[in-house]
């Protein structure tokens, strides 16, 4: 059992036994693997500090920690997904750790990743829509 600063029970989350993997354009440049509690992306991330960034080719996050905004569609039909955490959201609301654009609603990739999100969701993690 878990024990909150207050030594009050909190409520844990049984993991997944299953792990999910996302390649989020089918070409390796971002992978996505989620084990039912921890969220990990792997490519190319720009991660935010007070001063600079820093470029990473991986980055773990906790479910209850993850914030994820979904945008779009946009006049031209595309779709868009951000990344971010916690506190990188109080910082740089407008960043994030990785935004992906999907040009169509109809790619089978976004349809992916929309399935992706809704297991991410399901395990706690703050997915919303921002227009």
């Amino acid at each position: 059992m878990t024990l909150g600063p207050d030594s009050t029970p909190m409520p844990t989350m049984n993991p997944s036994p299953t792990v999910l993997e996302l390649d989020a354009f089918a070409d390796g440049a971002w992978i996505f693997r989620f084990d039912g509690r921890v969220l990990q992306i792997f490519g190319y991330l720009e991660v935010y500090t007070a001063s600079h960034s820093i470029v990473v080719d991986s980055w773990s996050i906790h479910v209850r920690q993850l914030i994820v905004k979904v945008a779009g569609p946009d006049k031209h039909g595309a779709q868009s997904v951000m990344f971010c955490s916690i506190t990188s959201e109080k910082r740089c609301p407008d960043r994030g750790i990785l935004k992906l654009t999907y040009t169509e609603s109809t790619d089978p990739r976004w349809t992916g990743m929309l399935t992706f999100l809704a297991d991410l969701r399901t395990a706690g993690a703050n997915v919303y829509h921002v227009t």
